[in-house]
């Protein structure tokens, strides 16, 4: 189909190369340049909320980073020394906490606030604040990960996005052709009447690349999540399908009129609990055929308005898109 108009402006940090010859280093660094792109946009930037150094030093709610090398960020478990920061959007409010929970270099807990609300009821939270020894809590928070990164030392190709009205941020990393890892914090697209928290998406993979695919996001709905009425919700990554499989799936050549791949709009859907339907949908970001190679971009010139990373097209900046 022809390619849709991209609703959104994105300010763009890809290509990122982060390599370093110890594994936990290099995870490290992977996660500060993350930080560094969240907090480092021109308009609308994510915020310190509070840190910890692994080394003494913390504060909740005080705005500080602490994180400025890579050794401040200490691998132990929970109880012991050790990292964790609280990263907050300037517009929605949406929190989230990176805390590393065991001395592997691959351990990451990432935990979501979709209401801000990390901290002690005191400082406006509803769980309990940091410490040298524990990452704050919230009452509503939901977790996405306990990995991050590979099991060594690899190098790592970066892709950080977020729009100007903060309303959506995207981040993930490739590794030898191959997505490692992702995450997704939205404002949905025509959500139904009264749903007025975000969309949490995120993976990650210590050994298997987890993928922008039909298989993660549309067939399994574990790693897609939302708050409606306090319940914590699970959602499918919806796409026109056909019988059994997805359009993208069954369409792996391009359109024998028009020369064009099949877009389709990513739509959000509940199947069980209390909360099941459809929910809405997601800004610009589209299933794709998996007839075309990740790293691919459109249109066929050289403007590189859209890329296509896996199964999943996303708006680009014009670059040449790294996977390796």
């Amino acid at each position: 189909m022809a390619l849709p108009p991209i609703v959104k402006t994105w300010q763009h940090d890809v290509n990122q190369t982060i390599y370093n010859a110890d594994p936990e280093t290099c995870t490290d660094e992977l996660l500060l340049a993350i930080k560094n792109s969240l907090i480092g946009f021109v308009t609308n930037a994510w915020t310190v909320w509070g840190s910890c150094d692994g080394a003494g030093g913390f504060g909740n709610d005080d705005a500080v980073d602490r994180w400025t090398d890579a050794s401040d960020l200490v691998h132990q478990a929970e109880g012991t020394a050790h990292s964790w920061m609280v990263l907050e959007n300037s517009e929605t409010g949406v929190q989230m906490c990176f805390n590393f929970t065991n001395w592997l270099p691959y351990s990451l807990e990432v935990v979501v606030s979709p209401g801000g609300e990390f901290g002690a009821p005191g400082s406006g939270g509803t769980g309990a604040d940091g410490t040298g020894t524990n990452r704050p809590t919230a009452g509503d928070e939901i977790q996405m990960t306990t990995e991050f990164g590979r099991n060594g030392a690899y190098t790592y190709k970066l892709h950080v996005q977020h729009t100007t009205d903060a309303e959506c941020t995207r981040f993930w990393f490739c590794s030898e052709t191959d997505v490692y890892g992702m995450w997704g914090f939205e404002t949905p697209y025509d959500p139904i009447t009264g749903w007025t928290d975000g969309v949490f998406w995120g993976s990650a993979g210590s050994a298997i690349a987890v993928g922008f695919d039909y298989s993660r996001w549309n067939d399994n709905s574990s790693s897609c999540r939302t708050v409606i009425d306090d319940d914590v919700v699970n959602l499918y990554m919806s796409s026109e399908g056909i019988a059994s499989a997805m359009i993208g799936e069954y369409l792996t050549a391009a359109d024998d009129d028009t020369g064009e791949w099949p877009l389709c709009p990513v739509g959000l859907v509940a199947t069980e609990g209390a909360h099941r339907g459809r929910k809405g949908s997601l800004y610009d970001i589209w299933w794709g055929s998996t007839g075309v190679d990740s790293g691919s971009t459109f249109p066929d010139d050289a403007t590189r308005l859209y890329a296509q990373f896996d199964h999943m097209i996303v708006p680009w900046d014009g670059t040449t898109p790294q996977i390796s």
